[in-house]
Protein backbone atom coordinates (compact mmCIF):
# COMPACT_ATOMS: atom_id res chain seq x y z
CA UNK A 1 0.00 0.00 0.00
CA UNK A 2 1.21 3.55 -0.85
CA UNK A 3 0.21 6.65 0.51
CA UNK A 4 -0.49 9.83 -1.70
CA UNK A 5 -0.89 13.61 -1.38
CA UNK A 6 -2.51 15.65 -4.24
CA UNK A 7 -1.89 19.43 -2.62
CA UNK A 8 -4.25 21.15 -4.58
CA UNK A 9 -5.02 25.18 -4.23
CA UNK A 10 -8.36 24.51 -2.35
CA UNK A 11 -8.40 21.22 -0.98
CA UNK A 12 -5.66 18.48 0.04
CA UNK A 13 -6.19 14.90 -0.36
CA UNK A 14 -4.41 12.10 1.32
CA UNK A 15 -5.18 8.61 -0.37
CA UNK A 16 -4.19 4.65 0.27
CA UNK A 17 -3.16 2.99 -2.77
CA UNK A 18 -3.07 -0.57 -4.17
CA UNK A 19 -1.56 -0.23 -7.14
CA UNK A 20 -4.24 2.23 -9.44
CA UNK A 21 -6.92 1.06 -6.64
CA UNK A 22 -7.88 4.34 -3.90
CA UNK A 23 -8.38 2.19 -1.06
CA UNK A 24 -8.92 5.15 1.39
CA UNK A 25 -9.24 8.57 0.54
CA UNK A 26 -9.57 11.69 2.62
CA UNK A 27 -10.01 15.14 1.79
CA UNK A 28 -8.84 18.50 4.16
CA UNK A 29 -8.85 22.63 3.29
CA UNK A 30 -5.86 24.41 4.05
CA UNK A 31 -7.59 25.43 6.97
CA UNK A 32 -8.08 21.88 8.23
CA UNK A 33 -4.31 20.79 7.71
CA UNK A 34 -3.47 22.26 10.85
CA UNK A 35 -6.10 20.98 13.38
CA UNK A 36 -4.78 18.48 15.26
CA UNK A 37 -7.99 16.33 15.97
CA UNK A 38 -8.39 15.90 11.85
CA UNK A 39 -4.88 14.54 11.70
CA UNK A 40 -5.08 12.20 14.70
CA UNK A 41 -8.81 11.20 13.22
CA UNK A 42 -6.87 10.85 9.47
CA UNK A 43 -3.89 8.83 11.50
CA UNK A 44 -6.68 6.66 12.82
CA UNK A 45 -8.73 5.89 9.55
CA UNK A 46 -5.71 5.30 7.32
CA UNK A 47 -3.07 2.86 9.67
CA UNK A 48 0.75 2.97 8.95
CA UNK A 49 1.16 0.22 7.07
CA UNK A 50 2.62 1.82 3.67
CA UNK A 51 5.63 1.99 1.57
CA UNK A 52 8.52 3.73 3.11
CA UNK A 53 8.07 6.46 0.39
CA UNK A 54 4.85 9.18 0.01
CA UNK A 55 4.77 11.10 -3.21
CA UNK A 56 3.21 13.80 -3.14
CA UNK A 57 1.97 16.59 -6.18
CA UNK A 58 1.90 20.22 -4.89
CA UNK A 59 1.37 23.23 -6.37
CA UNK A 60 0.84 25.31 -2.71
CA UNK A 61 4.59 25.30 -1.95
CA UNK A 62 3.42 27.31 1.19
CA UNK A 63 1.77 23.96 2.40
CA UNK A 64 4.87 21.93 2.73
CA UNK A 65 6.18 21.95 5.58
CA UNK A 66 2.99 20.95 7.29
CA UNK A 67 2.61 17.90 5.06
CA UNK A 68 6.07 17.06 5.24
CA UNK A 69 5.35 17.02 9.12
CA UNK A 70 2.59 14.97 8.89
CA UNK A 71 3.84 12.36 6.84
CA UNK A 72 7.29 12.29 9.00
CA UNK A 73 5.65 12.33 11.86
CA UNK A 74 2.34 10.79 12.44
CA UNK A 75 3.24 7.94 9.77
CA UNK A 76 6.84 8.02 9.51
CA UNK A 77 7.49 8.19 5.80
CA UNK A 78 10.18 9.83 3.49
CA UNK A 79 8.90 12.28 1.64
CA UNK A 80 8.78 12.48 -2.68
CA UNK A 81 7.61 15.84 -4.47
CA UNK A 82 6.86 14.87 -8.02
CA UNK A 83 8.58 16.93 -10.59
CA UNK A 84 9.63 16.41 -14.23
CA UNK A 85 13.02 15.65 -13.54
CA UNK A 86 11.97 12.24 -11.97
CA UNK A 87 10.23 11.11 -14.98
CA UNK A 88 11.91 8.91 -17.35
CA UNK A 89 9.45 6.25 -18.67
CA UNK A 90 7.80 9.14 -21.32
CA UNK A 91 9.54 12.08 -22.89
CA UNK A 92 8.39 15.48 -21.80
CA UNK A 93 7.86 17.88 -24.90
CA UNK A 94 7.30 21.33 -22.82
CA UNK A 95 10.23 24.04 -22.23
CA UNK A 96 11.35 25.16 -19.97
CA UNK A 97 10.33 21.30 -18.22
CA UNK A 98 10.25 21.93 -14.99
CA UNK A 99 7.59 24.51 -14.94
CA UNK A 100 5.17 21.78 -15.63
CA UNK A 101 2.96 22.11 -12.85
CA UNK A 102 3.14 18.59 -10.95
CA UNK A 103 -0.83 17.83 -10.74
CA UNK A 104 -0.81 18.22 -14.19
CA UNK A 105 2.03 15.69 -14.51
CA UNK A 106 0.28 13.48 -12.02
CA UNK A 107 -2.87 13.24 -13.94
CA UNK A 108 -0.81 12.67 -17.11
CA UNK A 109 0.87 9.60 -15.40
CA UNK A 110 -2.65 8.37 -14.33
CA UNK A 111 -4.08 8.78 -17.54
CA UNK A 112 -0.96 6.50 -19.24
CA UNK A 113 -1.62 3.79 -16.79
CA UNK A 114 -5.28 3.62 -16.95
CA UNK A 115 -6.13 4.81 -20.13
CA UNK A 116 -3.73 4.06 -22.74
CA UNK A 117 -2.58 6.54 -25.68
CA UNK A 118 -2.98 8.41 -27.61
CA UNK A 119 -5.28 10.12 -25.34
CA UNK A 120 -6.34 13.57 -23.70
CA UNK A 121 -7.14 14.34 -19.72
CA UNK A 122 -8.58 17.36 -18.80
CA UNK A 123 -8.41 18.98 -15.06
CA UNK A 124 -11.24 20.70 -14.44
CA UNK A 125 -10.04 22.79 -11.52
CA UNK A 126 -9.02 26.33 -10.09
CA UNK A 127 -7.20 26.10 -13.52
CA UNK A 128 -8.64 24.09 -16.43
CA UNK A 129 -6.22 22.32 -18.11
CA UNK A 130 -5.97 20.16 -21.48
CA UNK A 131 -2.93 17.71 -21.44
CA UNK A 132 -1.94 15.33 -23.87
CA UNK A 133 -0.55 12.21 -24.58
CA UNK A 134 0.59 11.56 -28.33
CA UNK A 135 0.94 8.07 -30.12
CA UNK A 136 4.39 6.77 -27.79
CA UNK A 137 2.69 8.08 -24.91
CA UNK A 138 4.93 10.96 -24.67
CA UNK A 139 3.52 14.47 -22.81
CA UNK A 140 3.35 17.40 -25.72
CA UNK A 141 1.88 19.86 -23.86
CA UNK A 142 -1.53 21.20 -23.72
CA UNK A 143 -3.55 23.96 -22.69
CA UNK A 144 -4.00 26.33 -19.42
CA UNK A 145 -7.20 28.26 -19.02
CA UNK A 146 -9.05 29.73 -15.95
CA UNK A 147 -11.59 27.97 -14.62
CA UNK A 148 -15.30 27.59 -13.51
CA UNK A 149 -14.64 29.52 -10.10
CA UNK A 150 -12.33 31.47 -11.49
CA UNK A 151 -14.15 32.47 -14.37
CA UNK A 152 -17.43 33.95 -11.89
CA UNK A 153 -15.01 35.42 -9.37
CA UNK A 154 -13.08 37.51 -12.54
CA UNK A 155 -16.63 38.87 -13.41
CA UNK A 156 -17.96 40.11 -10.05
CA UNK A 157 -14.11 41.67 -9.30
CA UNK A 158 -13.43 43.46 -12.47
CA UNK A 159 -16.54 44.89 -13.05
CA UNK A 160 -18.14 47.25 -10.90
CA UNK A 161 -21.74 46.11 -11.53
CA UNK A 162 -21.70 41.93 -11.48
CA UNK A 163 -22.44 39.85 -8.72
CA UNK A 164 -20.69 37.42 -7.43
CA UNK A 165 -22.05 34.09 -8.81
CA UNK A 166 -21.14 30.38 -7.72
CA UNK A 167 -24.15 28.32 -8.98
CA UNK A 168 -23.44 25.47 -11.22
CA UNK A 169 -26.94 24.92 -12.50
CA UNK A 170 -27.43 25.56 -15.80
CA UNK A 171 -31.29 25.88 -17.31
CA UNK A 172 -31.08 26.02 -21.08
CA UNK A 173 -28.88 28.48 -22.96
CA UNK A 174 -30.45 32.09 -22.15
CA UNK A 175 -30.49 33.59 -19.15
CA UNK A 176 -33.56 35.53 -18.06
CA UNK A 177 -31.63 37.44 -15.38
CA UNK A 178 -28.01 38.92 -14.61
CA UNK A 179 -27.27 35.80 -12.46
CA UNK A 180 -28.70 33.22 -15.47
CA UNK A 181 -26.65 34.88 -17.95
CA UNK A 182 -23.17 34.68 -16.18
CA UNK A 183 -23.71 31.10 -15.40
CA UNK A 184 -24.82 30.18 -18.87
CA UNK A 185 -22.08 32.04 -20.20
CA UNK A 186 -19.06 30.90 -18.26
CA UNK A 187 -20.81 27.29 -18.10
CA UNK A 188 -20.87 26.95 -21.55
CA UNK A 189 -17.71 28.97 -23.14
CA UNK A 190 -15.97 26.98 -21.00
CA UNK A 191 -18.24 23.47 -22.38
CA UNK A 192 -18.09 24.39 -25.77
CA UNK A 193 -14.30 25.81 -25.63
CA UNK A 194 -12.96 22.12 -24.35
CA UNK A 195 -15.07 20.59 -26.89
CA UNK A 196 -13.52 22.83 -29.22
CA UNK A 197 -10.04 21.99 -28.74
CA UNK A 198 -10.25 18.51 -27.77
CA UNK A 199 -11.76 18.47 -31.37
CA UNK A 200 -8.74 19.86 -33.00
CA UNK A 201 -6.33 18.15 -31.38
CA UNK A 202 -8.06 14.71 -32.26
CA UNK A 203 -7.74 15.59 -35.97
CA UNK A 204 -4.17 15.99 -35.36
CA UNK A 205 -3.65 12.32 -33.38
CA UNK A 206 -6.49 10.63 -35.28
CA UNK A 207 -8.44 8.15 -32.96
CA UNK A 208 -8.15 9.10 -29.32
CA UNK A 209 -8.34 6.10 -26.97
CA UNK A 210 -9.56 8.23 -24.07
CA UNK A 211 -10.83 11.90 -23.09
CA UNK A 212 -10.70 11.83 -19.58
CA UNK A 213 -12.00 14.81 -17.27
CA UNK A 214 -10.82 14.92 -13.83
CA UNK A 215 -10.75 17.71 -11.00
CA UNK A 216 -13.96 19.32 -8.56
CA UNK A 217 -15.40 21.14 -11.12
CA UNK A 218 -16.02 18.14 -13.90
CA UNK A 219 -18.52 16.66 -12.14
CA UNK A 220 -20.65 20.48 -13.09
CA UNK A 221 -20.14 18.91 -16.78
CA UNK A 222 -20.69 15.08 -15.98
CA UNK A 223 -23.81 14.73 -18.04
CA UNK A 224 -22.71 16.38 -20.69
CA UNK A 225 -19.23 14.39 -20.59
CA UNK A 226 -20.95 10.96 -20.63
CA UNK A 227 -22.86 12.06 -23.61
CA UNK A 228 -19.69 13.02 -25.36
CA UNK A 229 -18.50 9.51 -24.52
CA UNK A 230 -15.75 10.68 -22.68
CA UNK A 231 -14.95 8.97 -19.20
CA UNK A 232 -14.37 10.80 -15.31
CA UNK A 233 -11.80 10.30 -12.92
CA UNK A 234 -11.77 11.95 -9.59
CA UNK A 235 -8.88 9.98 -8.87
CA UNK A 236 -6.73 10.48 -11.96
CA UNK A 237 -3.55 12.77 -10.34
CA UNK A 238 -3.95 10.36 -7.17
CA UNK A 239 -3.37 6.75 -9.66
CA UNK A 240 -0.34 9.25 -11.50
CA UNK A 241 1.21 9.67 -8.00
CA UNK A 242 0.59 5.95 -6.87
CA UNK A 243 2.54 5.25 -10.42
CA UNK A 244 5.08 7.19 -10.10
CA UNK A 245 5.90 5.46 -6.51
CA UNK A 246 6.15 1.88 -8.21
CA UNK A 247 8.31 3.41 -10.79
CA UNK A 248 10.23 4.86 -8.29
CA UNK A 249 10.74 2.32 -6.26
CA UNK A 250 12.37 0.10 -9.29
CA UNK A 251 14.71 2.46 -9.97
CA UNK A 252 15.70 3.34 -6.72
Amino acid sequence: MNLVVSIGNTTVRFAAMEGLKCRVLQAYSHTNLYNEDEVQTLVYKFGREFQKTCAIASVVPSLHARVDEIVTKYFNLKVKYLSSADIHLMKIFYYPQDSLGPDRLAGVLGLRAEYGYPSISVDCGTATTINVLDRNGDFVGGTIAPGVGMSFQALSSRTALLPQVSSNKVAGFIGQSTEQAIVCGVYWQSWFGLIETIKNISAIFGKLENVVFTGGNALNFSKLIREAGFKIDEQLVLKGLSRFLHYHDECY
